[in-house]
């Protein structure tokens, strides 16, 4: 098939370099999960299919068991079973998914996933969201899945296409996006989308009064105003917002913020279930992520809140959080660089009059970075000088925390995992980031009651603060350290090198 648009030279595919879903196996899950799944609404977009396309899956010999969407085994379905559902793939499936990609690339809505150059992501004008990838030096994509998110409050009610439209373009946002202000200013792909979205809701507001939307319209355009005031910095977005402010007090009465209680449940579901952390779990953090940010924006334009949104639910949650991501590090870990960067976006503009109204938001995904500090700890190589005193053998690096070069560039790359560099028992000594997000720390955690740690640097006394989240934490500079705790010292350097 030849290519319908002009070759992209950001290395995004053409329809002419992907390929369908391969194997059969694949094609015959992916049916059975996505477009079997009634909640997906799939009968939307393909025409001839029914409500519930199980019901005639069940009649051509499929088992319910074969049904269900975690089930694997395509070599233990009867021959019917599989011959049917490959013919739902070719016969509705592709064709929904090749449509999608098609006006994904039209839209602009085709980009790469976040930091992956080898995983792309398309959001179709159907509501259909496309995810591709190709192998490392392959110019060859195939397609891996596709499927229909789940609308949310803000997306619109169920079973309504402009609500999975809206699913769709703002799981595409998060997934695809760096969202960090100096990246922002440099490119339009997230305010452009966001901008066109919220003056067409204003436009409607101001030709139909505010009677025109629904309790759905009027969630998402206090999504939009808020995204719009974090990412001030385009006089766009500044233009919008000062059309929309007027009206914030009808829209927090349409739409007042919602009882956050399921999300915290289904956050735990998420963490309990273990499965692929930028699925469920990463929908729900983003879903967190739009309460706290309208909750704040609300607040901080003097529109009264109800008691669910007041302060103390706002810290509930971000506690809430930060225990429950704490015993699931490894669900965390993948999730850390998104949520630097999403941090990185939410950095204040100096205003000493207000301060800094996004500062739950921030909690949030700090919250997401330190569960994930824990889940791959590093073992370096001591020697003991005794019974009191260990000291590591090789010099440890800021700079490979905190790139500093990097970070000078783009705002927001702050390296990778935190270097674990000691432990006594459940307590453990790394070098981190700070709760700016900017400045390299010595961290303790784990410790028990009022045990505090004690320690020098080149000598000179360090000084220990203890955080919200009962961690100490002292300023890491270059310079050889003793840190002490529970009658052990450990004996480190910090470089540059």
């Amino acid at each position: 098939m030849q290519p319908t648009h002009a070759p992209r030279r950001d290395g995004i595919p053409l329809r002419a370099d992907v390929d369908r879903i391969d194997p059969e196996s694949q094609r015959f899950y992916k049916v059975r999960k996505h477009l079997m799944d009634p909640v997906e609404c799939w009968h939307l977009v393909c025409p001839g299919l029914p409500p519930d396309p199980r019901d005639e899956a069940m009649r051509a010999g499929c088992s319910e068991l074969c049904l269900h969407k975690d089930f694997y085994r395509f070599e233990l379905a009867l021959d019917g079973c599989r011959q049917h559902v490959l013919g739902v793939h070719d016969l509705h499936f592709e064709p929904a998914y090749w449509r999608a990609f098609d006006s994904a690339v039209k839209s602009g809505h085709l980009a790469f996933a976040f930091k992956k150059n080898h995983v792309a992501m398309a959001a179709g004008d159907e509501g259909v969201f496309v995810v591709l990838s190709r192998e490392r030096g392959s110019v060859r994509w195939r397609v891996n899945t596709a499927f229909r998110p789940a609308p949310r409050r803000q997306d619109g009610p169920p079973g309504r296409n402009g609500s999975f439209l809206n699913a769709a373009r703002r799981k595409w946002l998060a997934k695809t996006t760096q969202p960090a202000k100096a990246r922002m200013r440099m490119s339009p792909t997230w305010s452009d989308p966001l901008a066109q979205e919220l003056g067409a809701f204003l436009d409607r507001i101001e030709q139909e009064r505010m009677e025109a939307l629904d309790v759905h319209d009027a969630a998402r355009v206090l999504v939009l105003m808020a995204r719009a005031e974090q990412l001030g910095s385009s006089e766009s977005l500044k233009s919008l917002l000062r059309r929309g402010l007027p009206h914030i007090s009808g829209l927090a009465t349409l739409a007042p913020p919602d009882e956050v209680k399921p999300l915290l449940v289904e956050l735990d579901a998420a963490c309990q279930a273990g499965d692929d952390p930028h699925g469920v779990l990463h929908d729900v953090l983003l879903d967190l992520d739009d309460w706290l940010s309208v909750a704040m924006f609300l607040e901080h334009h003097g529109v009264p809140l109800p008691t669910i949104a007041n302060a103390a639910a706002r810290d509930h949650v971000v506690r809430f959080v930060a225990t429950r991501l704490a015993l699931s590090p490894e669900q965390a870990a993948p999730l850390a660089d998104w949520a630097l960067a999403r941090a990185g976006s939410l950095e204040p503009e100096p205003s000493p009059s207000s301060g800094d109204p996004y500062a739950p938001v921030m909690a949030l995904w700090q919250a997401v970075v330190r569960a994930s500090a824990t889940a791959h700890p590093v073992k370096r190589p001591t020697e003991s000088l005794g019974a009191h005193l260990v000291r590591i053998l090789d010099a440890i690096s800021l700079t490979g925390v905190i790139p500093r070069d990097a970070f000078a560039s783009s705002g927001i790359d702050l390296g990778q995992e935190p270097v674990e560099i000691h432990r006594w028992g459940d307590a453990v000594l790394e070098l981190t980031i700070g709760q700016d997000l900017r400045t390299p720390v010595l961290q303790v955690s784990g410790t028990e009651g009022d045990e505090a740690p004690r320690g020098t640097r080149d000598g000179t006394p360090l000084t220990f603060t203890r955080d919200e989240f009962q961690a100490w934490l002292a300023e890491a500079r270059l310079g050889l350290h003793h840190v002490s705790l529970r009658g052990k010292t450990v004996e480190f350097t910090l470089t540059t090198s």
